[in-house]
């Protein structure tokens, strides 16, 4: 049955690859000619990865068509592009990141100065920790949301334009999570007052990242709770972190230890997307844990207005739910988004017989059982 299964799957991706998948009926293209020429047109540009929208879309089938037919008499509606997207297996993704705009070529060479420093520390996972600070606007409720059939469009509220930055760091193995730290505007905010906060927070002009505050954190916060966590676990006391080259992070010098025990290591410019652990997964589940905590917080509220609610919502309340969101990335999530540094190189990998079979050769395999079992 496993066998019949993974046969059944071959085939689907032998189908796919062409495009339209598993349909068995499909309309023939009215304009297949200049359809042809889209479709190939379309692949190249994605191929080098350039965003093309409906508009784009429609504006160049109509070019084709007069190119192609030799009149403009094709409008190429927003109904045919959806048609052509079904014909086509287009579908329509967020572009996100800044993975294109990184630096390649200075990757590896970052990887084997980071692994020298790791072997001339001699440290283990565990010692090796690597911190990212991100914008939140902690009021901001979702840009999307179900409708009924009847409503037509989805009125929205003004945007709260409150922000903090907090900083999340935690080692290579995902043991430890340092408390992380949240940086507003107000210096002694009042929703803090006679409250124990669960995060350590600072504050600035604009509650943006400053390098006194970084330092600050460094030698104040990081170095004690990194020092606790290692002599909880009988290792020696020193540790490397990993940081982007941003201004407001200092020097090396400057994020250094007296005893040169607690030192750190900066990311290549325009690599953070590729390497920083924290960018690969770690924030962004937090975010997303937290806006999850606030629909939450908002929808177990006996406060029918959502405006009212939301002006009641302090900053004691948010840096609550942040926490909470930051406790609930786990060690595992954690430990995976340092395997683009962490990870061997693959000559490295032991790997088991049967995973060296080629593709090919399974694929025809299993095709031939499949036959076997429809002959029996």
């Amino acid at each position: 049955f496993f066998l019949y299964n993974c046969c059944f799957f071959l085939r689907f991706i032998g189908q796919c690859d062409s495009g339209p998948g598993l349909r068995k009926t499909l309309r023939k293209a009215e304009y297949a000619e200049m359809e042809t020429r889209l479709y190939a047109w379309f692949s190249r540009q994605r191929s080098r990865h350039v965003p093309i929208s409906y508009e784009i879309l429609s504006a160049k089938a109509r070019q084709f068509y007069t190119e192609t037919y030799g009149n403009d008499n094709f409008r190429a509606s927003r109904g045919w592009i959806c048609n052509f997207r079904k014909r086509h297996s287009l579908r329509s993704l967020k572009v996100c990141g800044e993975k294109l705009s990184n630096d390649q070529s200075a990757v590896n060479p970052f990887l084997t100065t980071f692994k020298e420093k790791v072997r001339q520390l001699n440290l283990v996972a565990t010692q090796i920790y690597n911190a990212d600070e991100s914008a939140l606007y902690w009021k901001m409720l979702p840009e999307k949301t179900l409708v009924r059939s009847q409503e037509k469009t989805a009125p929205g509220r003004k945007i709260s334009k409150e922000r903090v930055t907090f900083l999340a760091c935690c080692n290579a193995d995902g043991s430890h999570k340092l408390k992380m730290l949240v940086i507003g505007k107000a210096k002694n905010p009042r929703a803090f007052k006679n409250a124990d906060i669960p995060v350590e927070y600072k504050s600035s002009a604009n509650a943006w990242m400053t390098t006194k505050n970084f330092i600050d954190w460094f030698h104040q916060s990081f170095i004690p709770q990194v020092r606790r966590h290692l002599r909880s676990h009988n290792l020696p006391e020193k540790a490397l972190l990993i940081i982007d080259n941003a201004s407001s992070h200092g020097t090396v010098k400057e994020l250094t230890s007296e005893d040169g025990r607690f030192t750190t290591l900066f990311l290549p410019p325009n690599c953070t997307a590729v390497l920083q652990p924290m960018d690969q997964n770690a924030i962004r589940l937090t975010k997303l844990f937290y806006r999850k905590s606030l629909l939450a917080h908002i929808l177990s509220s006996n406060e029918n207005s959502i405006v009212t609610l939301l002006k009641t919502l302090n900053l004691k309340d948010a840096v609550c739910l942040l926490c909470n969101a930051w406790e609930k990335v786990s060690s595992e999530v954690l430990q995976k988004c340092w395997n683009k540094i962490m990870s061997d190189n693959d000559e490295d990998i032991e790997y088991d017989a049967e995973d060296l079979i080629p593709l090919s050769e399974l694929r025809r395999n299993l095709l031939s059982l499949d036959g076997d079992m429809e002959g029996k």
